[in-house]
C-alpha cells in the first residue's frame, strides 16, 4: 500500500505541483480513503519527501548495478556519472514541477525536504562510491588517501558531476552530456592518480 500511494502521488506532484494537490487528491487518486494515507504518512509533504528517497533509491541502486559490470576504475566512474545524469534527466520533470508550482507561502517548506532530501542522497551516493576508490587504493591505481582526504575527494567528484548535470540542463544539449561526463571523469581520474 505505501508504494501505491508513492506512485499515485509521484504522479500527481509531476503534474500538478506540491502546492497544488491535497492530501484527499493522493486518496482519491489510489482509490483509498484519507485514513489510508494517514497510516503511512503524517502529510503530503512526508509523502513528498518518501517519493524523492524512493527516486534516489532507484538511482543509487541502478548505479551500483552497473559499475558492478565495468571492470575498471575509469569505466566505474564513467557509468555512474551516465547512470546518474540519465536517471536524473528522467525524473526532472518532477523535480521542475515542484518548483515551478509551488506556492510562495510554501516554498521556504519545500527547500527545506529538498535540503533534507539532497543531504541524504548526497551520503547515499557516497557510501556507494567509498568501495570502488577503497579498491582502486588498494590495487594502487589511484593514491593512498586518508579517510578525510577520500571524503573530500569523492565529495568534489560528486560536486563536478553535479555540477555539469546543471550546466547540460540549463543551457547544453543532453548528446553533449555524456561525451562531458566521460571528459570530467578522465580529468578527475588523473588528478588522483
Amino acid at each position: 500500500m505505501r508504494n501505491r500511494i508513492l506512485c499515485g502521488a509521484q504522479k500527481l506532484f509531476q503534474e500538478k505541483g506540491l502546492g497544488k494537490i491535497t492530501m484527499e487528491d493522493i486518496a482519491n487518486f489510489i482509490g483509498k480513503g484519507k485514513s489510508t494515507l494517514y497510516y503511512y504518512f503524517k502529510s503530503k509533504e512526508d509523502i513528498f519527501s518518501a517519493v524523492l528517497d524512493m527516486e534516489i533509491n532507484e538511482i543509487i541502486v541502478e548505479a551500483i548495478r552497473q559499475m558492478s559490470q565495468c571492470s575498471t576504475f575509469l569505466e566505474k566512474l564513467e557509468t555512474f556519472g551516465r547512470v546518474k545524469y540519465e536517471m536524473t534527466r528522467k525524473r526532472k520533470t518532477l523535480y521542475a514541477t515542484m518548483e515551478r508550482f509551488t506556492a510562495p507561502e510554501e516554498m521556504q517548506q519545500y527547500y527545506l525536504i529538498k535540503s533534507n532530501v539532497h543531504l541524504k542522497y548526497v551520503q547515499q551516493e557516497k557510501v556507494a562510491l567509498l568501495p570502488v576508490f577503497l579498491e582502486a587504493i588498494s590495487q594502487n591505481i589511484i593514491k593512498k588517501l586518508d579517510d578525510e582526504a577520500l571524503d573530500a575527494v569523492i565529495l568534489v567528484f560528486l560536486c563536478s558531476l553535479r555540477g555539469l548535470n546543471r550546466e547540460v540542463y540549463l543551457h547544453g544539449r543532453s548528446e553533449d552530456a555524456i561525451r562531458l561526463i566521460r571528459v570530467q571523469c578522465e580529468i578527475f581520474y588523473r588528478g588522483i592518480s
